[in-house]
C-alpha cells in the first residue's frame, strides 16, 4: 500500500515537473516573438527613415540643378517667350494661285510670302493697330478686321478703312469671314445671328438673319462665297444660303461642340474637328462622312485650333495644343504625321501645292516637305 501512494507522488512529481517545462517553452516562445515582432518593426522605422532620406537628397540635388541652369539657357528661354510675345502668327492663308502666303498677327500686318523663294513679296500695315481678329479674301485685297475697342473695319488693299464702325460689345463675335473673291464680308455672332456687307455692290442694304437658334461656335464660307456653314456648340452643323440666311437641305451632327471648320478649295469637301474626340472629313453633296480619325490618343489635339485641306483633296492638317502640329494622308491608312520644330504652339496651317506651311506663336512661318516631312525653310 505505501508502495502504491509512493508511485502516486511520483506520477504527479513528474506531471507537475513536465506542465512547469510545457510553461516555460511557451512563456520562451512567447518572448521569442515580442523580439521578433521589435525586431521587424526596428527594420521597418529605419527602411522608412532611409526612403525620406533618399527623397529630400533628390528634392535638393534636383532643386540645385534648377537653380544653376547656366545663363545661356536662361537668355534662350527669354528669347522664345520675347517671340511668342512680340509677333506671333495667328493665321496664315493661301491664295488662289498658290504662289502667294499670306500671314496674319497679332501686332495689326499682313505679310505675303513668296511661296517659291520666301522672301516678302507684300506687305501692309493696318490703318488701326490693336487687330483682334481678322479675315481677308485670297488675293489679300479685302480683309475685315475687329479691334481690342470693338471697332469694325472693312479695309481695301491697305487703303482708308471702306467703313468703320463701333459694335455692340454684348454680341460676341465667334467668326470674321470674307469671301475667297472679296465680294461679301460676314459678322457670326455665338448666339446665331449673321451681319453682313456686300463689298461688290455698295448700294444693297446690310444682311442681318439668324442661322438657327441655337450656340454658334464656329462658321465658315464655300469658295464660290454663296454658301454658309454654321457649327453649333451642340454638334450641329447646318448650310445657308450666305445672303439671305435660308437653311438649305441636308445638316451634319457632330460628337461634340466644333473647334476647327475648313471648306476645301472645290467646295466639296468640309473639314470639321471636334472638342475631344474627332477630325473628320464630310462630301457636302450627299453630307456623308468620307473619313475620320480618331485623335482621342493626341491629347495634344483634344482642343484643335485649326484644319486645313490641299488643294488636290489629298491632305489634311490640325494643330492643337503644343508645339507640333499633325498631318494625315487621305488616300492612306497610315496613321498621322508628327512635326515638330515650333518653339511656341503651332496655331495655324495652309497648303501650298506641294508643301505645307504653319505658323507658330513663336513668330516663325515653317515650310515642310510633304514627302520627307522635315523643314525646308523657316521664314521670320
Amino acid at each position: 500500500m505505501r508502495v502504491a501512494i509512493i508511485e502516486n507522488e511520483s506520477r504527479s512529481v513528474i506531471r507537475f515537473g513536465r506542465s512547469l517545462v510545457k510553461a516555460r517553452s511557451l512563456s520562451e516562445q512567447v518572448r521569442t516573438a515580442h523580439r521578433v515582432r521589435h525586431r521587424r518593426a526596428g527594420w521597418l522605422a529605419v527602411s522608412e527613415l532611409a526612403l525620406i532620406g533618399l527623397v529630400l537628397a533628390i528634392a535638393y540635388f534636383g532643386a540645385r540643378q534648377a537653380v544653376s541652369l547656366s545663363s545661356s539657357s536662361i537668355e534662350e528661354s527669354a528669347a522664345t517667350a520675347r517671340a511668342c510675345s512680340d509677333r506671333p502668327v495667328c493665321r496664315l492663308w493661301m491664295d488662289s494661285t498658290g504662289n502667294l502666303l499670306w500671314a496674319f498677327r497679332r501686332t495689326a500686318d499682313v505679310t505675303g510670302y513668296c511661296v517659291q523663294t520666301g522672301e516678302v513679296a507684300q506687305a501692309r500695315d493696318f490703318v488701326v493697330p490693336g487687330v483682334s481678329l481678322m479675315a481677308q479674301s485670297r488675293d489679300g485685297a479685302v480683309s475685315l478686321q475687329l479691334t481690342h475697342n470693338n471697332a469694325l473695319h472693312l479695309d481695301a488693299a491697305g487703303s482708308d478703312p471702306v467703313w468703320m464702325e463701333h459694335y455692340n460689345e454684348n454680341l460676341h463675335i465667334a467668326e470674321l469671314i470674307v469671301s475667297d473673291q472679296g465680294t461679301l464680308a460676314l459678322v457670326a455672332h455665338s448666339n446665331g445671328t449673321v451681319a453682313g456687307w456686300s463689298i461688290a455692290d455698295k448700294h444693297v442694304e446690310p444682311l442681318n438673319y439668324r442661322l438657327l437658334d441655337k450656340r454658334l461656335a464656329r462658321a465658315c464660307l464655300d469658295g464660290a462665297g454663296t454658301t454658309l456653314c454654321g457649327a453649333f456648340k451642340d454638334g450641329t452643323v447646318s448650310f445657308h444660303d450666305a445672303r439671305t440666311g435660308q437653311q438649305l437641305p441636308g445638316s451634319l451632327k457632330l460628337d461634340g461642340e466644333c473647334t476647327a471648320i475648313s471648306w476645301s478649295r472645290d467646295g466639296q469637301r468640309l473639314a470639321l474637328a471636334t472638342r475631344g474626340g474627332t477630325v473628320s472629313l464630310f462630301d457636302v453633296a450627299t453630307r456623308r462622312c468620307i473619313w475620320i480619325a480618331d485623335i482621342k490618343r493626341y491629347p495634344e489635339l483634344i482642343c484643335m485650333t485649326s484644319v486645313a485641306l490641299s488643294a488636290d483633296g489629298r491632305w489634311l492638317a490640325a494643330t492643337g495644343l503644343c508645339e507640333d502640329f499633325f498631318v494625315w494622308d487621305l488616300t492612306s491608312s497610315d496613321g498621322a504625321r508628327r512635326l515638330s520644330g515650333h518653339q511656341g504652339l503651332a496655331r495655324t496651317v495652309a497648303f501650298s501645292p506641294t508643301t505645307v506651311f504653319s505658323g507658330g506663336l513663336d513668330g516663325t512661318i515653317r515650310e515642310w516637305s510633304l514627302k520627307t516631312f522635315t523643314t525646308i525653310k523657316t521664314l521670320n
